[in-house]
C-alpha cells in the first residue's frame, strides 16, 4: 500500500556569510577599545555553528554559540568563523584592546645619550595592523623624523621586528616630542637628547 506525506526540511547550499558583528551591542569597529569583559556576537545568513579562536595577543574567550565573552589582558585578536552543513564559511577578526593600554613602551633611556630612540610594541600584530605613524617633533614643532606604518606594512617590516628605532646621533641636544598614532588614538612622549 502506498501512502504519501510531506515534511519540511532546511537544505543548506553554499558556505554561510557573517552578516553582522557586534561588540557590547554596538557595531564592531576595525579596532575596539573595551573594558573587560566584552560581549562579542556575530550573525549569519545560514550558519548553524560558530567557532571562536584567539589568533594573536593575550586574552581569553568563553564561547556560547554565536556569542562570546572576551577578555583582553592588554590586546587580543579573536576570530569568529561561521559554518553549516556545507562546511566553514565567512570569518571575522575582532581586534580588542583594553582601555588604558597603549600597546607600546619606550625601550630607550630618557634622556638618551647613545643616539637611539626605541619604541617597542608588545604585540607585532598591533603594530603591523594599526600603527599609522610615528612623528618626531623638535621643540619648535618641526618634524625631524617619521615612520610610516602603512609603508612598513607593505614591506612586512614587523614580520621579524617588534620595535621602531630612530637614529638621533646627528640631532641637536634638547627636548623632542614623539607622536605615536595607533588606530584612532595619539600618544605623546616627551624625550630629551643629551
Amino acid at each position: 500500500m502506498f501512502s504519501s506525506y510531506s515534511s519540511n526540511r532546511n537544505i543548506e547550499f553554499g558556505a554561510p556569510v557573517v552578516t553582522n558583528k557586534l561588540v557590547n551591542g554596538s557595531n564592531a569597529q576595525s579596532f575596539n577599545y573595551i573594558d573587560n569583559p566584552a560581549l562579542l556576537s556575530v550573525g549569519s545568513n545560514s550558519a548553524n555553528a560558530c567557532s571562536w579562536n584567539i589568533t594573536g595577543g593575550n586574552g581569553s574567550r568563553y564561547p556560547n554559540g554565536f556569542s562570546c565573552e572576551a577578555y583582553a589582558y592588554n590586546f587580543v585578536i579573536i576570530k569568529a568563523e561561521v559554518s553549516n552543513q556545507c562546511g566553514s564559511g565567512d570569518s571575522f577578526f575582532f581586534y580588542l584592546q583594553r582601555n588604558g593600554y597603549s600597546g607600546y613602551r619606550m625601550a630607550s633611556a630618557n634622556p638618551t645619550k647613545d643616539g637611539k630612540i626605541i619604541v617597542e610594541f608588545e604585540h607585532k600584530e598591533l603594530a603591523e595592523n594599526f600603527l599609522s605613524s610615528i612623528l618626531m617633533y623638535s621643540e619648535s614643532q618641526k618634524i625631524v623624523a617619521t615612520f610610516d606604518g602603512n609603508e612598513a606594512k607593505n614591506q612586512n617590516y614587523f614580520k621579524s621586528k617588534n620595535q621602531v628605532e630612530f637614529d638621533v646621533t646627528k640631532f641637536e641636544k634638547g627636548t623632542y616630542f614623539l607622536h605615536i598614532n595607533i588606530a584612532d588614538k595619539k600618544y605623546i612622549e616627551r624625550l630629551i637628547i643629551d
